[in-house]
């Protein structure tokens, strides 16, 4: 038997029921909201946690 002139896949494709990065990453979010609040950029900008770039 001669291989084949392209790829062959080999082995079996796996399927494993379990949240995406994007659905575990908006249930942090919606987590932290709950927690801490809606979050302000005007309060945000005057907390000093913030730098000026010259």
């Amino acid at each position: 038997m001669n291989p084949p002139e392209y790829p062959v896949p080999v082995g079996v494709f796996y399927r494993a029921d379990r949240p995406r990065f994007e659905e575990i990453l908006e249930q942090q979010s919606i987590q932290a909201t709950a927690r801490l609040g809606a979050g302000s950029i005007e309060r945000l900008l005057n907390s000093g946690a913030s730098w000026k770039v010259t």
